[in-house]
């Protein structure tokens, strides 16, 4: 396993052990080859590797799963494999920032992480998981519209109707576009969230989703 692929898992490491990374870290990262700087770097300024400065040249593209790997480890930073995250609007800012800055970067990156992270933790969806996703989500659609808008929700919706964790299930009710919303796809979110204090909160959602996907399918049919 070459330096490229194993320093970000060593990265992980760290972040689920101490929440920190060490100064060691910061300098071996700087000693990486230059793609991988670049897919990283601004990753690594957020979880505390300051100093770090962005390439000048290098890649202009990313692939998607080094930036899902970057985005991974920025929501280790803040707790997401924990139940009890901690972040406030501004450190989310930074993190969404630095998710689009990274070249090819997408809101896309993020949603594919937070998902992952959710799962592979069995994170709790309890008020502060719960209210990270929705500010997460409302931020993403609110200020990186047209990212949002150009990113695609199918592999999630596969991924529920096979096996959800509530908080993955929940992130899918506030991701997905309600063009994407199948009655299938309401069922399989419904039966994660029914133990959930958010069961009541996702009923009247996904009505509200399948009504304007009717909706739009009626306007398609009249065209």
């Amino acid at each position: 396993m070459t330096d490229s692929v194993d320093f970000p898992l060593r990265v992980a490491q760290q972040l689920r052990a101490t929440k920190t990374i060490s100064k060691s870290c910061c300098e071996e990262f700087d000693r990486l080859p230059l793609a991988t700087r670049v897919a990283y770097v601004r990753a690594m300024n957020f979880l505390g590797c300051e100093s770090l400065s962005i390439p000048a040249d290098g890649p202009t593209a990313i692939p998607e799963m080094q930036r899902i790997r970057a985005s991974k480890l920025m929501l280790l930073k803040i707790g997401l494999d924990s139940d009890e995250p901690r972040w406030s609007s501004w450190v989310l800012s930074q993190l969404l920032q630095a998710v689009i800055d990274t070249p090819s970067g997408r809101v896309s990156d993020l949603f594919h992480a937070l998902f992952e992270i959710l799962g592979e933790h069995s994170t709790a969806l309890n008020e502060v998981v719960a209210n990270f996703i929705k500010v997460c989500t409302v931020k993403c659609f609110t200020e990186y519209r047209d990212s949002y808008n150009a990113s695609e929700f199918e592999w999630m919706m596969e991924c529920i109707m096979t096996h959800s964790t509530p908080a993955q299930a929940y992130l899918a009710m506030l991701a997905v576009p309600p063009k994407l919303m199948q009655p299938r796809h309401v069922v399989a979110i419904l039966k994660a969230l029914t133990k959930t204090r958010y069961w009541t909160e996702a009923v009247a959602a996904l009505a509200d989703d399948l009504l304007d996907n009717e909706q739009e399918i009626a306007k398609e049919s009249d065209k």
